[in-house]
């Protein structure tokens, strides 16, 4: 046993990290569920798909704002490699403005791809199954990434 406790990596995580994690799992369970019902054999996605697609882009966007605004109070925790009060040392300071950077690229680019998906239409069945698989790729890479960075 290495007398770590499962979870402590979670309340030790700092925000972002805790998002980025947290987006992962959304994007694997969201194309969990809308895989099946995407696939090029349907005529149609059920409109019910895209709007859970789009709630789950909307809570994305405001958990972002609300990471971002953290990151930049500087409420962000020393991540359990470096164990650092944050505005310590400047590789804590380092730590924060990358978190900043990459919520607020996040954020742009849930912004983007909102207006972006918006328009397109449920019978493009072959697209949105593109997306359903591309969701499950993401979502994996961003928690092996997650994982292993964090080891």
């Amino acid at each position: 046993m290495t007398g770590r406790r499962p979870g402590r990596f979670l309340t030790r995580a700092n925000p972002a990290t805790r998002l980025f994690l947290t987006e992962a799992v959304a994007g694997l369970v969201l194309s969990a569920v809308t895989l099946p019902v995407s696939t090029p054999g349907h005529r149609d996605v059920p409109n019910w798909v895209q709007l859970l697609g789009l709630a789950i882009l909307l809570v994305m966007i405001a958990a972002s704002v609300q990471t971002w605004r953290r990151t930049i109070l500087g409420e962000l925790r020393a991540s359990p490699s470096t164990r650092d009060v944050i505005g310590a040392t400047p590789n804590s300071r380092h730590e924060q403005a990358r978190a900043e950077r990459r919520v607020r690229w996040m954020l742009i680019l849930y912004v983007v791809a909102t207006v972006v998906l918006i328009p397109i239409p449920n019978s493009w069945v072959n697209f949105w199954f593109a997306v359903a698989l591309l969701g499950v790729v993401g979502g994996m890479t961003s928690l092996a990434l997650n994982l292993i960075v964090r080891r």
